[in-house]
C-alpha cells in the first residue's frame, strides 16, 4: 500500500506534460531580458561617445554655436 502511494506521488511529480511551453516561455523571457539590457547598455555607451565628440568639437571650434 505504501509502495503504491509512493509510486502515485512520484508519477505526479515526474510527468512532463505541458512543461515544454513553460520552459519555452522562460527561455524567451531570459532572451528578452538580455536584449533589453544590451540595448540599454549600447544606448548609454553611444550617448556618452556622442557627448565626448561634442565636447571635442566645441573645444576645437569654440565659436561654433552648438545646441
Amino acid at each position: 500500500m505504501l509502495l503504491q502511494a509512493l509510486t502515485f506521488v512520484q508519477s505526479r511529480f515526474v510527468r512532463e506534460e505541458g512543461a515544454t511551453m513553460v520552459e519555452y516561455g522562460l527561455i524567451i523571457a531570459v532572451i528578452a531580458a538580455i536584449v533589453v539590457v544590451g540595448a540599454l547598455a549600447l544606448g548609454n555607451a553611444t550617448n556618452t561617445k556622442f557627448g565626448e565628440m561634442k565636447t571635442c568639437v566645441e573645444s576645437v571650434l569654440p565659436d561654433l554655436d552648438c545646441p
